[in-house]
């Protein structure tokens, strides 16, 4: 392999890594801040695991994969005996959320949570513009239809600036996303 087909193939990989942990840093976050919530005994809320396989071949490490479908990012309890889930996105555009990014068995999940009861919510990153955005299921299920007859792969910026009881922006407290705070 010649050097520039070094620096191409490290490239990719380097691509590929980040793709890898994208959200990872803002799921971090919200743990921290989840850790805050318990501490204060407002919540109990825990990051769900996600099951990966591992092929190896000749003792190292061939392949990842995802064992199964997980649920969502986030489960756990409010006080007060309110179940919580959520799931937890990043998005590098400035003007809109790809509705590629949320999977149809992750708004099953929200949509069956919501349905018993429980509060079901999503949290979006919008890292270029450094805005957290906490969107009800209920709201969320009206913006992917608002969507749909538009004909738009995308929920457009403004309609998260359209801020009701269903969409909220999220304000960092002591480094951490206060999602509860923007309950109220």
């Amino acid at each position: 392999m010649n050097k520039r087909q070094q620096e191409h193939y490290q490239a990719r990989q380097y691509k590929n890594l980040s793709q890898k942990n994208r959200g990872m840093r803002f799921e971090t976050l919200i743990e921290g801040m989840c850790q805050n919530y318990q501490a204060k005994n407002i919540a109990l809320i825990q990051k769900i695991p996600t099951h990966v396989g591992a092929e190896n071949v000749n003792g190292k490490l061939a392949n990842a994969h995802f064992k199964k479908k997980s649920t969502v990012d986030f489960t756990g309890m409010l006080c007060g005996g309110l179940s919580v889930a959520f799931e937890a996105k990043e998005c590098a555009s400035n003007t809109s959320f790809p509705l590629k990014n949320i999977k149809q068995h992750q708004l099953d999940y929200l949509r069956m949570h919501d349905l018993l009861g429980g509060c079901s919510f999503i949290l979006i990153h919008f890292t270029n513009l450094n805005q957290i955005f906490r969107v009800e299921y209920k709201e969320l299920e009206k913006m992917i239809q608002e969507c749909a007859e538009n004909k738009r792969k995308s929920i457009p910026i403004g309609r998260f600036a359209k801020i009701s009881n269903g969409c909220n922006i999220v304000k960092m407290r002591h480094g951490y996303p206060d999602f509860m705070e923007a309950m109220n």
